[in-house]
């Protein structure tokens, strides 16, 4: 096990599979829970490197957010859960976002990475368990998409929020990310509040950053953005968010008591 890891993050409730990032070794641990004598623990399957840095340069994770999916009610979901000797859930996560700061020469720089969790593990598995080092190269483009965040007058996205199996990337206008390009999304427009759907970049996206060896990084996972236009500032301050094909709903928390207030998102 590597020194020290943010929390970690389930990413196969069925085969108990979770993923530890660590920022100072610049690489995501996945391990499997076992269960056996004394007590449970974590066996390393693998380690995934993550965009090779210059040797002066520091990775820090700051933040790391999966998908909001709802457990499933299916009564198989139900009986393979009483199965597992680890009462996870049996829903399924997509995509996990990190929140990567980069320092290099007394300067810093922020990027948001989306990881295919599918593609993730296909990369665990090839390694056959024996938790070897599996370069960025083999497994990090085709997984990930890596893009600047906003910040200190640097150009960028906000820090994306999950709302349901989206992402919120903006607030004003409204950008929700969708990486699952077979989903069919269906916008109705009014003069009012109207909605566009852009076609999905599947094009390698380019960032450029001197803290990598390289000088930038490309990655291709697809995805593709719906734009809704209209006053949605109040999405700034909810907690949290939850986002389907025709609603978008956010949820404010107060000490001692709490609101929701939803609307048409098209």
């Amino acid at each position: 096990m590597l020194r020290s890891a943010h929390r970690p993050s389930l990413i196969d409730p069925d085969n108990n599979i979770v993923a530890l990032i660590h920022g100072s070794e610049n690489c995501i641990e996945i391990c499997k829970v076992e269960i056996m004598s004394p007590g449970p623990h974590l066996q390393t399957l693998c380690l995934l490197e993550l965009p090779p840095l210059e040797s002066n340069a520091l990775c820090v994770i700051s933040a790391v957010e999966k998908e909001w999916v709802q457990t499933s009610q299916n009564e198989n979901h139900r009986q393979s859960s009483r199965r597992r000797l680890i009462p996870f859930r049996s829903s399924r996560i997509a995509t996990l976002f990190f929140s990567l700061k980069y320092g290099m020469f007394n300067s810093t720089r922020g990027y948001g990475m989306i990881v295919s969790v599918a593609n993730l593990l296909s990369a665990a598995r090839s390694s056959c368990g024996d938790a070897s080092t599996i370069p960025w190269t083999r497994w990090g483009p085709p997984a990930t998409h890596i893009f600047p965040l906003r910040e200190n007058g640097h150009p960028g996205y906000s820090l994306a929020r999950p709302a349901g199996p989206f992402w919120i990337m903006e607030n004003l206008p409204l950008v929700i990310r969708d990486y699952n390009l077979l989903r069919k999304w269906q916008t109705q427009s009014t003069t009012e509040n109207a909605s566009s759907l852009s076609r999905p970049t599947v094009a390698p996206t380019k960032v450029i950053g001197q803290h990598w060896v390289d000088g930038e990084v490309e990655t291709h996972l697809p995805y593709h953005d719906v734009v809704a236009i209209g006053d949605r500032h109040r999405l700034m301050y909810c907690s949290d968010a939850i986002v389907d094909r025709e609603w978008l709903v956010g949820v404010w928390l107060l000490v001692s008591s709490w609101f929701l207030i939803e609307g048409p998102q098209s």
